[in-house]
């Protein structure tokens, strides 16, 4: 029995073709240990567990003081305002982000429905439209501003392989 997986758990280069995913595509091939591979996607369907892209940047509190805080969310609003007005999201995390993704422009990639803190989630998984979100979501981390690259999917994909050489 074929076995489907969520876009977040797949192969970055086939995570990366997502919405244009269909029976029959290859993919590869992919340089891994010293290993070439290629992949074939053997099936698609819909499951009810939804999975979602999206980038972030984190504004941490030095402090759960109420002042910390306060600090925390005003930079996080600038930074959201200047974003509205055009400045680049990726660039903006770069500068502005405190936590490993900074790196990556904010990106988190691929991930499943309750995967993140109960807010983070929340907000990802309602928006109902790809980009900004319009105010900064609070979790336990601090406070995030959102873009949302992919809108949820319940997508699911069965690949063959890796077929390797």
């Amino acid at each position: 029995m074929p076995v489907y997986k969520s876009l977040a758990t797949l192969p970055l280069m086939i995570q990366n073709e997502y919405p244009n995913l269909e029976e029959g595509m290859v993919f590869g091939p992919l340089l891994e240990n010293d290993t070439y591979k290629m992949f074939k996607v053997s099936g698609v369907k819909e499951d009810s567990v939804y999975t979602a892209r999206a980038s972030h940047i984190l504004f941490k509190a030095a402090s759960q003081s109420d002042e910390d805080l306060a600090t925390a969310l005003a930079d996080c609003k600038k930074v959201l305002n200047e974003i509205k007005n055009g400045a680049d999201f990726a660039e903006m995390a770069s500068i502005h982000g405190t936590d490993g993704t900074k790196t990556r422009g904010g990106d988190l990639g691929w991930f499943n429905e309750g995967q993140m803190v109960p807010e983070f989630n929340d907000a990802v998984m309602g928006a109902t439209s790809e980009g900004l979100l319009s105010s900064p979501v609070k979790t336990n981390f601090g406070y995030h501003i959102i873009k949302l690259n992919d809108v949820k999917t319940g997508s699911t994909i069965v690949i063959s392989g890796p077929l390797t050489s």
